[in-house]
């Protein structure tokens, strides 16, 4: 019986070392993949730190590029408002021909005041037209946001003297 238990206990030894070297290669493994883990995130972090810096620089690029084009478009925008203001003094009625594309303040408000100091304005404009085919002259459904009739130019244009365009 002695035998028998000797045997045993030399099975179970051999059992249990086996495990422990088994477990001491896995917390190995494991340790090697939690340091080559912290080395892949830290790498992918340089990796999105990098791109977040290029794509900033683009931005910043970006940002310059639209703020020169408006002040090009307000310098152009100041000269023809300018131009019209010289034209205005001279003229007593401006006519104005379906204007799809949308006016700017200073235009808006150079027309209000010459209208306000005894100017005529005679606008002629097609309002179907608008909800139709909107500033890009392809058809659209009408519901498509941004083509409301009271988004249309010539209503944008003649709401501070109580006109509008209608569709019907």
């Amino acid at each position: 019986m002695n035998e028998r238990i000797d045997r045993f206990c030399e099975n179970l030894r051999v059992k249990l070392t086996s495990i422990d070297n088994d477990m001491r290669a896995l917390k190995a493994k494991i340790d090697s993949k939690a340091l080559t883990a912290e080395q892949d995130i830290q790498s992918h972090l340089d990796s999105v730190k990098k791109r977040i810096a290029q794509d900033r620089t683009k931005l910043v690029a970006a940002q310059a590029d639209i703020t020169k084009w408006a002040d090009e478009r307000e310098a152009v925008t100041d000269e023809k408002i300018a131009e019209w203001k010289a034209k205005l003094e001279k003229a007593g009625v401006i006519v104005i021909w379906n204007a799809w594309g949308a006016f700017q303040p200073k235009e808006l408000e150079a027309l209000t005041n010459f209208v306000s100091q005894g100017g005529g304005l005679l606008a002629v404009g097609l309002g179907w037209s608008w909800r139709d085919y909107g500033p890009r002259g392809q058809p659209h459904p009408a519901s498509t946001p941004g083509m409301r009739i009271e988004d249309y130019p010539m209503n944008v244009l003649f709401k501070p003297f109580g006109a509008s365009w209608d569709v019907q």
